[in-house]
């Protein structure tokens, strides 16, 4: 069994052979609209930092309509 959760870490460029990752406490800082990609190496979903100013903290969501995870992924929610 998966456990399923919000992620606080992506890939700041689609690139699997070099390490890019950024936390969401980082990426808060940042653009709202940066584009950041899923940590899933067989994802291909675009993650967008979310809860700026909310009572959460940080994290990033998949939440364009086309750029969703896979199925079982461990970094969706």
């Amino acid at each position: 069994l998966i456990e399923k959760k919000m992620s606080n870490i992506a890939l700041i460029k689609k690139s699997y052979n070099q390490p890019n990752y950024i936390t969401a406490k980082e990426a808060i800082k940042g653009d709202n609209n940066k584009i950041y990609y899923c940590p899933n190496n067989k994802c291909n979903a675009e993650l967008y930092i979310c809860s700026r100013n909310g009572t959460k903290y940080p994290y990033f969501s998949a939440n364009h309509k086309y750029k969703k995870h896979i199925k079982f992924c461990p970094y969706s929610s």
